[in-house]
């Protein structure tokens, strides 16, 4: 098991979370095989349900194992992801909690299996941890960059949000609310309010059209803009953010090209107004 720093997964569907570290630490080892323990075992989750800053212990038995994940029936809650989950027996690291998933009981079939009596299942919540045995790769944890790239992937996304946006209204017409969120952005279509605030003529307005359209191409381009930021994310951020930075990417070329799109459209729009005005 890793000693002496911390090392992030690069492989496992863990949140995106701050969490805070106490001196001195009791360095927990790794169980090698997850495989070699058995069902049933005791279990136990240290973690911060709910936030509160208070170190909770969740005792539970394990109920499945996975080629990634275990599942447990331990009591935890929203601010126990990212506790180790510890095997009582060995008193060693077998996990981490990751999520939990709602069990869907709206339909007949389900609701007769859980009432069961050897049910594997009970109540309506099932409970999973991400093996560390199945973690093949571990790269070197620098805290504050990992904060800065975690912050970095927030403007990602809302990036994206705003771009939707975008795609979503007509003319140039845009949801001022999810524009706001990015501010290059803002400005661009800030400037293009004002200038037809500003113009009493059809001439003038067409030029702010063109103008707002120019400065979101600016910024959205195949060619450079927020693309070229993103792609570059993938070659330096940890391999954690990589599926996430791929969705990003995937997404913002569809904007781009829909975007390309709704841009021809607007240009010949006012092509053919201005055609049928002289």
């Amino acid at each position: 098991a890793p000693k002496g720093r911390f090392r992030a997964l690069c492989d496992a569907p863990l949140h995106r979370k701050y969490f805070k570290t106490w001196t001195p630490l009791y360095a927990y080892e790794f169980l090698d095989d997850v495989n070699s323990i058995t069902k049933e075992d005791g279990i136990l989750i240290v973690g911060n349900p709910l936030g509160e800053g208070t170190i909770l212990e969740a005792k539970g038995a394990l109920r499945g194992f996975g080629p990634q994940i275990i599942e447990y029936d331990a009591a935890t809650f929203a601010g126990n992801s990212g506790s180790p989950v510890i095997h009582i027996p060995t008193q060693k690291v077998i996990g981490v909690h990751t999520y939990v998933s709602i069990l869907g009981l709206d339909n007949i079939f389900s609701k007769d299996a859980i009432s069961k009596p050897n049910s594997p299942l009970s109540g309506t919540a099932r409970r999973f941890g991400t093996r560390f045995d199945s973690i093949k790769k571990w790269e070197p944890l620098v805290w504050a960059e990992w904060v800065r790239q975690d912050k970095q992937m927030d403007v990602f996304w809302t990036r994206l949000y705003s771009f939707r946006s975008l795609a979503s209204a007509s003319g140039v017409s845009f949801d001022r609310q999810a524009v706001m969120l990015t501010p290059d952005l803002w400005k661009a279509y800030e400037r293009y309010e004002i200038d037809m605030s500003r113009t009493p003529s059809t001439q003038g307005a067409d030029e702010a059209v063109k103008r707002v359209l120019f400065n979101i191409d600016a910024l959205v381009g195949s060619s450079g803009g927020y693309l070229n930021e993103i792609r570059k994310a993938k070659t330096s951020f940890f391999s954690h953010y990589q599926n996430e930075l791929e969705t990003i990417e995937n997404d913002q070329i569809q904007f781009n090209e829909l975007w390309g799109r709704r841009k021809v459209d607007v240009l010949h729009t006012i092509e053919v107004a201005n055609a049928k005005s002289h």
